[in-house]
Formats: C-alpha cells, structure tokens, sequence
C-alpha cells in the first residue's frame, strides 16, 4: 500500500543547465524513432504528422541547445520530480506510439519564474506545448490501432502498455503522490476508453 502521508519534496533545486541539458538529451533520443517511422509510416496522413513532428523535435532541440549556451542571469527553481524526463524504448509502431503517448506524459512542465531569461523561459513553454500536442497524435494512433482487432494491432497496443508500464512506474516514482495520482486516474480513464487495461508484464525487450 503506498504511504497516504504527503511526500516531503527537497529542497528546489536550481533550473540551469542541468535541467535544460536532460530535456536536449531527452529531445536528441526523440528523434531516433521518430526518424525511424516516418520511413514506415502506414499511411500519407501519418507520414505527414511524423514529419512535422521531425521538424518540431529539431527546431526545439536546436532552441534548447541555444538555452545551453546561453543560459539565464538567474536561474529559476524546480522541484526534483521535475527531472524524471523519458528517454522511449525503441521496438514496434505500437510501442512508438505508447512511448508518445505515455512517457511523454512524465515530462512534467518546468515553470519559470517572470526573471527567468527569455529563452529559458521559452523553452520550457516550448516543452509542454509540444509534449501535449505528440500526446494528442499518438493517442489517435492508438485509438485507430485498437479499433483494428481483425489485423492484430489491437494486441500489439496491449503488449507494447505491458512492455512499457514497468518503466512510466519508474518515471513516476519521485513524483508528488498527488501529481502522481491525478496522473494514473487520468490514465487509467484514457486506456479504459481505448479498451485496453494497465500493464502487468515486466519490462523488456518487444517480442521479434
């Protein structure tokens, strides 16, 4: 049973480089698979999405990278949790979908302060915008790939949930337990919805 109490955060620590180089890194790791299924796309309409996906992912990394080497005046805070950025297993179509949907939703959004410097601060703007956007595309997917049962990729969404659950666990583990629990409740309504349940498997490599 998890602890009821409230989880005594430490205290903030200080939003420089550190936080921004883990969300380049997380941002550089995106593009692999990205880049990777634009080339199997099954469908014009899903290859379009990817490629502005592979654009948005570059452009972001290239303003990260800027915030690097430039980075704020004076730093702003952010809790510890906020560190907790997914790095997507890679596997099959339905695990690159789950890792869009899921982990991208464990990237919680770096709030700075109003003297943060302005591409700091744009930045992380920039972070939560275009993980809501990603979450949103790759739960159509899903929706679309749990609505063909008869071609088998319905199943597929369930193993790459059951694959991938152990690690969005992980992710969640230095997270507030409220945020933590508002998450898994808004979770657990979005797979029952796509008609699918929470994972169970351990983690691992997808099957061949």
């Amino acid at each position: 049973m998890p602890n009821s109490s409230p989880m005594q955060l430490r205290p903030a620590l200080p939003v420089g480089p550190g936080v921004i180089e883990q969300a380049l890194e997380h941002q550089l790791q995106r593009l692999l698979p990205t880049h990777h299924w634009l080339c199997r796309a099954p469908s014009f309409k899903r290859k379009q999405q990817w490629f502005r996906r592979l654009l948005d992912e570059t452009s972001h990394a290239v303003q990260l990278q800027d915030s690097v080497d430039n980075p704020p005046a004076r730093a702003s805070v952010a809790t510890p949790w906020a560190r907790h950025l997914a790095a997507p297993p890679p596997g099959t179509l339905a695990d690159f979908a789950v890792s869009s949907w899921l982990l991208d939703s464990v990237n919680p959004a770096l709030q700075p302060d109003h003297q943060a410097h302005p591409g700091f601060a744009s930045a992380c703007e920039r972070i939560e915008r275009r993980a809501i956007f990603h979450r949103r595309q790759a739960f159509e997917l899903l929706l679309t790939m749990t609505r063909q049962q008869q071609t088998g990729l319905g199943g597929q969404v369930q193993a790459a949930i059951d694959r991938q659950w152990p690690h969005l666990l992980e992710r969640l583990a230095g997270w507030p337990q409220e945020e933590r629990q508002r998450f898994m409740a808004r979770t657990l309504e979005q797979l029952h919805f796509l008609g699918c349940r929470a994972g169970t498997a351990q983690a691992g490599e997808p099957s061949p």
